[in-house]
């Protein structure tokens, strides 16, 4: 079974698939809420940079 965390990232980055930050967002979140560091990154990145989420401008200056 392949980790949710590195599905997101994967969608993130198009590692071996795709890319596809919509799908990616909700992934990257969820494993940034359960502290991995990276994830917090790519997911405050991914708001400010309106990567797959609606503006969310405030939430992506905390993560970032």
């Amino acid at each position: 079974m392949v980790d949710q965390a590195e599905l997101g990232r994967a969608l993130f980055y198009g590692i071996r698939r795709k890319r596809n930050y919509r799908k990616a967002f909700p992934l990257l979140l969820r494993a940034a809420e359960e502290g991995r560091v990276h994830w917090q990154y790519l997911a405050g990145y991914a708001l400010r940079e309106r990567l797959g989420s609606e503006t969310r401008s405030e939430a992506s200056q905390q993560m970032v």
